[in-house]
C-alpha cells in the first residue's frame, strides 16, 4: 500500500501528502514507511532536509528482520550522510561500509545456496 501511495504522490511531487501518510505508519514500525521518511529527509522532499532525522529513520528501517530489499541502498545513504559537512564521521562511515560489505556477503551466500 505504501508503495502505491509513494508512487502516486512522489510522481506528482506532492511530498507533503506522502509525508502525512508515511509518518504515522513509520511510527507504528512499518519499515517501508521508515525508509520513505528517511529518503524524504535525505533529499528534503516536502520537508526541510535533515540528515539527523534521515539517519534516525534509515536505522529504524534497517532494524527489521527480515531486512528490506533495499537495505544495501539504505546503508549507502547512511555512509553518504557521514561524508556531508556537519555530519562527517569517519568512524561511522567505516562502520557502515563494513556492515554493508557483510550484508552483501550474506546476500550472495543465500543466492548461491
Amino acid at each position: 500500500a505504501l508503495w502505491f501511495l509513494e508512487s502516486r504522490y512522489s510522481d506528482s511531487k506532492n511530498y507533503r501528502m506522502l509525508y502525512s501518510l508515511a509518518e504515522p505508519l513509520a511510527k507504528k514500525n512499518y519499515p517501508e514507511a521508515q525508509f520513505a521518511l528517511g529518503m524524504m529527509y535525505f533529499n528534503g522532499q516536502g520537508i526541510k532536509q535533515n540528515y539527523s532525522k534521515s539517519l534516525y529513520w534509515f536505522k529504524k528501517a534497517l532494524a527489521h528482520d527480515p531486512p528490506l530489499r533495499n537495505s544495501s541502498n539504505i546503508m549507502l545513504f547512511i555512509m553518504e550522510i557521514y561524508t556531508k559537512p556537519g555530519t562527517e564521521n569517519a568512524d561511522q562511515f567505516v562502520f557502515w561500509k563494513l556492515k554493508s560489505e557483510e550484508f552483501e556477503k550474506q546476500i550472495n551466500n543465500c543466492e548461491q545456496n
